[in-house]
């Protein structure tokens, strides 16, 4: 008796499990998506509004951010590509002093890490080149946007460290298009394509 019942159960499971897919499915085919300006939120996370030493004024932080979200937009649009998922699914981008422990546990070296579950990006504030916010925004959009893994290249968008150094940023900004150019046929899967700089 008990092992009918444990079949009607993992039956009844395996239903319900196929059918939320088969919904998440159609809701996202259906949904009409919002403006792609309006799609991606920045806000502060400091709740407190006290000004940290190490870093720079909330208000700058985000004003860094949301230039960095415009020149995204304006690249993926530039380079042919669909902004559709973000549009369909809108992220917010929140500023930290420190990333919550809940989502990474060694959160010593992380400029910003992306919850899919809460479809939030939450970026360290720093006294950084405003580059720099734009490789954190990037490279967490292309998480968001694509699932893609880290690459192997160093100094590369999507490698899994970014330096925040004053050489560091000026690497940035002398190599900037083709770091874009690299980003995008990253991924895009043209992995192939990719020129070393």
């Amino acid at each position: 008796m008990f092992a009918k019942i444990k079949s009607f159960l993992t039956i009844m499971l395996l239903v319900s499990s196929l059918g939320f897919v088969a919904y998440s499915v159609w809701d996202y085919k259906t949904r009409p998506g919002v403006d792609i300006n309006s799609a991606i939120t920045v806000e502060s996370g400091n709740e407190s509004g006290q000004t940290i030493a190490h870093c720079w004024p909330d208000s700058t932080v985000v004003k860094f951010i949301k230039g960095a979200v415009s020149e995204w937009i304006k690249d993926c649009e530039s380079h042919g590509i669909s902004t559709e998922k973000v549009r369909k699914m809108p992220i917010k981008i929140k500023t930290v002093t420190q990333m919550p422990e809940r989502i990474f546990t060694s959160t010593d070296q992380a400029l910003g890490m992306l919850d899919v579950y809460d479809r939030t990006i939450y970026v360290l504030k720093g006294k950084w080149d405003p580059i720099v916010y734009r490789v954190i925004v990037y490279h967490e959009l292309g998480h968001y946007m694509w699932n893609v893994n880290h690459t192997p290249t160093a100094g590369e968008v999507m490698f899994d460290s970014i330096d925040t150094d004053s050489t560091s940023a000026s690497i940035y900004k002398a190599n900037w298009n083709k770091l874009v150019e690299n980003y995008f046929k990253y991924v895009t899967g043209k992995r192939d394509e990719i020129e070393i700089i």
